[in-house]
């Protein structure tokens, strides 16, 4: 079966997400598989407190005029691979 294809919100509305308000459009796989077996476990397995980065936040933040050094040196691309 083809997995199914998820198209993130392109606007951030806020950066840190908790558990309580993950969706597939705001959070990857790992983090949404764990809210979904949230209270379905046995309690003697411990899940960490779910939280996520909201996708394109890291971008989003990079992007600010105050990380402007930060961001020219992530721009740099690593030299071309040639093969053998």
């Amino acid at each position: 079966m083809a997995p199914k294809l998820v198209h993130p919100e392109e606007h951030v509305d806020q950066y840190l997400i908790l558990a309580k308000d993950l969706t597939s459009l705001k959070a990857g796989g790992k983090s949404n598989n764990l809210n979904k077996i949230r209270g379905k476990i046995e309690s003697w397995i411990n899940l960490p407190e779910g939280m996520a980065l909201q996708f394109n936040a890291a971008e989003e933040i990079i992007a600010l005029p105050s990380n402007a050094e930060v961001k020219s040196k992530l721009d740099v691309r690593p030299p071309r691979i040639h093969p053998v």
